[in-house]
């Protein structure tokens, strides 16, 4: 007998820890239903437990009670799917105001524009400087990598270009 294996006896959840189950993991999942074809199996359970509540020949037997349940579970699921896509839709149109309203990198490229405005009227500028300073002007949300792109140059060369081209002044 000692090498046999021993199998423990667990009981089978109720028909209500079952349907709480389904419901924490509908609210946990932005109203997913358990899928029977999961890899985990307490979901795959849960799933196939869930499916076999909602077919039609089992529907017949079941008491009012019990698809009463079952029907304020899927709106439930409809709740807290629509609650999710709200959020969702939130937090996208938050995300995008930070992104248009980032105070560092369009400060930053205002203040070179301004700068090379102002420069590209000072007489000190060499040759190369006035296609520098245009490009920020006409491109004041680029990069310096797109600006190094639009100029045919890399990126490295550019950045010393305008640095060079934003520090001559009026001597």
């Amino acid at each position: 007998m000692a090498g046999m294996a021993r199998t423990v006896y667990r009981p089978e959840p109720g028909w209500l820890e079952m349907l709480n189950a389904v419901r924490a993991y509908i609210a946990e999942h932005d109203g997913q239903y358990p899928s029977a074809a999961s890899r985990k199996r307490a979901v795959a359970a849960l799933g196939s437990w869930w499916v076999s509540q909602r077919m039609h020949t089992n529907w017949e037997k079941l008491s009012a009670n019990r698809r009463a349940a079952l029907t304020d579970t899927v709106r439930l699921a409809r709740e807290v799917q629509i609650e999710a896509k709200r959020n969702r839709a939130q937090t996208t149109v938050a995300a995008k105001r930070r992104r248009l309203a980032a105070p560092t990198v369009n400060a930053a490229a205002r203040r070179q524009v301004r700068q090379a405005q102002k420069q590209l009227a000072n007489s000190a500028l060499l040759p190369g400087d006035r296609e520098v300073l245009q490009l920020r002007i006409d491109h004041p949300r680029a990069s310096m990598r797109e600006l190094a792109e639009l100029s045919g140059g890399t990126m490295p060369a550019f950045g010393g270009k305008l640095r060079r081209a934003l520090s001559r002044g009026r001597r």
